[in-house]
């Protein structure tokens, strides 16, 4: 598949890719990457009414001729609810999306870490002091207890920093650590966060519409490996979902795409693995004719739909 442009006839209108990661309603969501599944319908519908909703390779190509502003719809990571709950809504109006799918925790009912450390903090009611050696400095006074919503809420945000650039064993070893230090309150449960499983890959590569792309095997900081383990990363996931799905994907999201998330190596990694375009989620303007392996990506805030129109509007205007 060749996803990349001619050069003639880009930039006449706003072009956006946007960033999902989960349409759910968590019970505690302190990083912010659940929007309800009302919600994103609403989403949806203010999108068909603003813009023209295409695929992601559709957007790297060269520019129709409507006036329509023109915007992609991505998921990060392939939680189940992707499968379950986006893709019918999609569905009903034909709208595409891609999905970057990591390869190393499929059907994982936990999550991935920072769900693991949410379902911990957000189930526990001891004292922040449980955590001081593990995370060091706290962000509230040590006596401070769990079962306050806001004090979780910040606690989950400083393990989520000191975890967050550890290699992934560190990472994963740190984060069985804070589990193995917060009991869970009696009678609560710590609130699964299910990752497809190798059929929902499949069968999310099955359904019309929708495009499988990569997104490395553990979902590391990539910037903080070896040029080698980058490599090793990227070529692993795209392995992995090739022999999945029949398909090798052509598009590649690196995990979280911050400025210092990534580097030149990590955009070398990806040019030698194959893929056609990469993309990073933090500020620039969308321009299909620049960096190939550094294309801009829109991070969606959990808006209710009149305010995601007022957001949507500032973002093709940006």
């Amino acid at each position: 598949m060749r996803v990349l442009a001619h050069r003639a006839g880009l930039g006449r209108r706003p072009r956006l890719v946007l960033t999902y990661h989960r349409v759910a309603a968590p019970a505690f969501d302190p990083f912010a990457l659940a929007c309800s599944p009302d919600w994103f319908a609403g989403h949806v519908a203010v999108l068909r009414r603003r813009a023209a909703i295409v695929p992601l390779a559709e957007l790297l190509g060269p520019a129709g001729r409507g006036r329509r502003p023109e915007v992609a719809i991505t998921f990060d990571d392939g939680y189940r609810d992707t499968l379950e709950v986006a893709v019918p809504i999609l569905r009903a109006v034909d709208a595409p999306a891609t999905v970057f799918v990591p390869t190393g925790y499929l059907g994982d009912v936990r999550g991935y870490w920072w769900d693991r450390v949410a379902a911990a903090v957000g189930a526990s009611e001891v004292e922040a002091a449980a955590l001081a050696d593990l995370i060091g400095a706290l962000p509230v006074a040590p006596d401070r207890s769990l079962a306050d919503p806001a004090i979780a809420g910040a606690v989950a945000g400083a393990v989520a920093t000191r975890v967050r650039t550890e290699p992934p064993d560190e990472r994963d070893d740190l984060v069985a650590a804070v589990e193995a230090r917060l009991p869970e309150r009696p009678g609560t449960q710590r609130e699964p966060h299910p990752v497809l499983d190798e059929a929902g890959v499949r069968a999310l590569a099955a359904t019309p519409g929708i495009t499988i792309g990569g997104h490395t095997h553990r979902h590391p900081v990539l910037a903080g490996l070896t040029a080698a383990d980058q490599e090793s990363e990227i070529v692993d996931g795209l392995d992995r979902l090739e022999r999945l799905t029949g398909r090798r994907p052509a598009l590649l999201a690196y995990p979280y795409g911050a400025a210092g998330d990534y580097d030149d190596a990590s955009c070398g990694a990806a040019g030698s693995a194959g893929v056609e375009a990469a993309f990073v989620n933090h500020h620039r303007r969308f321009d299909a004719t620049g960096d190939r392996f550094r294309i801009p990506r829109r991070a969606v805030p959990a808006l209710a739909p009149e305010a995601f129109g007022t957001w949507l509007e500032r973002a093709l205007a940006a």
